[in-house]
């Protein structure tokens, strides 16, 4: 088998994965010249056998240890009584313990590889075939080369040693070791995944100079909204299709980066998709109240009818616009991306394709799953934060008990006197045989006899 198969048998598509196979136990077939409890390779020289009915017994002299042993052999096959047959001289290795006063091995091996150490991988592929690939391959240089430094790939080194030290570091691991094989692993994982990365031809788009707009919003960006647009600003610029992540926690201000990539975008057409109807609402009036007039926006619901999609400069909708006519964009944008299913992101990657080009890709989320987090740490996708928050949020918790609820009411009327908005959220929406909570439906009629317009 040549050594392509061999790594290919054993899962290796990088230097980083060899390094990480580890023995999973060790044949010490050195020859110790002093009697002691526990694995012990010896030379021995047979004196006599005695067959029972379940067992071969055998009388020895170890000429390693000079006294006699005993050898127990249960199941003898035919080879072992050619094996053991008396006079001859051979090496075995074996557990060896005190019976009836005389040093005994209990089915011992016989050995040929007298004088070492001999790892076992249990892996698909044998011992020593495993052993000759990382004499071959790993060396300080080619471990510096997959990325770790000096340290870390001597250490990774180290654990390869056959030696009595290094058969006592790998099989008890101490945190630092153990910190630095996960370290490498995950190192390892993340290099391949980067070496996935695929590249696709954009058309290099004259990003529109939105510098006006910023200025006569009614309100003043954060630096890490603008950080965040000069981003995209630089993405439409290229001819390579950007792929980027844009996260910051709720309230962060990602509708103003949206709708900021959009009019760069201006005059070629924009996508924008979002999980849910209320979701994809708020962005349409946020786009009407936001943008300039010029902008032509198409808010396309499920069932909507002559829609001018082909004249809009940018058309926002829910998980809809995936089974819809679409005309080409250049610009697709997805709002809360974590909430899609695997099929709707292979939808969304369609939406991105043309024959030659593919859209420029934007994801926006509040609460990225692991999945996009790799993607970013693999550097298969970009990404922007939104760290600051625009404005500052006055939020007060308190919990109340009956004696309080009066006061609650009272504090509800001051609200609604000053043309604020009350909630009031129930855990059931119907009555419950296994929960004591009040329900919505129970609490509705108290509600809609205190108070107007609920």
């Amino acid at each position: 088998m040549s050594q392509n198969s061999q790594l290919k048998e054993l899962g290796i598509a990088s230097l980083l994965d060899l390094a990480l196979i580890l023995p999973k136990s060790y044949d010490d077939q050195r020859v110790k010249n002093e009697p002691n409890v526990g694995e012990n390779s010896v030379e021995i020289e047979v004196k006599s056998l005695v067959t029972r009915p379940t067992t071969l017994n055998i009388l020895a002299y170890c000429i390693s240890w000079k006294c006699d042993v005993s050898i127990v052999i249960f199941n003898a096959r035919s080879w072992h009584y050619s094996s053991f047959k008396r006079g001859k001289t051979l090496y075995i290795h074996g557990k060896s313990t005190i019976y009836n006063g005389v040093w005994q091995f209990s089915n011992p091996k016989i050995i040929t590889k007298v004088g070492e150490i001999i790892p076992h991988y249990k892996r698909d592929l044998k011992d020593n075939q495993i052993q000759n690939l990382i004499k071959k391959y790993l060396n300080i240089e080619s471990l510096k080369s997959q990325g770790l430094n000096d340290d870390e790939a001597r250490e990774i080194l180290a654990l390869h040693e056959l030696s009595d030290e290094a058969i006592y570091r790998v099989l008890n691991l101490d945190s630092k070791r153990l910190g630095l094989l996960k370290f490498v692993e995950i190192f390892n994982y993340f290099k391949k995944l980067s070496a996935k990365k695929v590249l696709f031809k954009a058309n290099a788009i004259k990003p529109y100079d939105i510098t006006s707009w910023i200025e006569t919003l009614p309100f003043t960006p954060t630096d890490d909204q603008l950080k965040a647009i000069d981003d995209i600003r630089l993405d439409l610029g290229k001819s390579i299709a950007a792929k980027r992540v844009i996260m910051g926690d709720v309230g962060s201000g990602k509708t103003l980066v949206i709708l900021g990539a959009a009019l760069l975008n201006y005059p070629n057409r924009s996508i924008l998709m979002a999980p849910t109807t209320v979701l994809a609402t708020q962005l349409y009036n946020q786009a009407l109240k936001l943008l300039p007039s010029f902008m032509k926006i198409e808010y396309l619901k499920k069932g909507s009818k002559n829609a001018k999609l082909e004249e809009a400069n940018l058309i926002i909708g829910t998980h809809a616009l995936l089974y819809q006519e679409l005309p080409k964009s250049t610009l697709i944008m997805i709002d809360e991306q974590h909430r899609f299913g695997s099929i709707q992101r292979q939808k969304i990657d369609e939406l991105t394709r043309d024959e030659n080009f593919r859209a420029h890709f934007l994801q926006f989320s509040a609460t990225p799953i692991p999945r996009t987090l790799c993607l970013i740490e693999s550097e298969l996708v970009s990404f922007s934060f939104l760290k600051q928050i625009p404005f500052t949020k006055h939020i007060k918790t308190l919990i109340i008990q009956n004696s309080g609820f009066n006061a609650l009411l009272e504090h509800i009327k001051s609200q609604i006197k000053q043309n604020k908005q009350t909630i009031i959220v129930y855990p059931l929406v119907e009555d419950s045989q296994v929960s004591n909570y009040q329900s919505l439906s129970a609490a509705a009629p108290f509600w809609l006899n205190k108070f107007e317009k609920v």
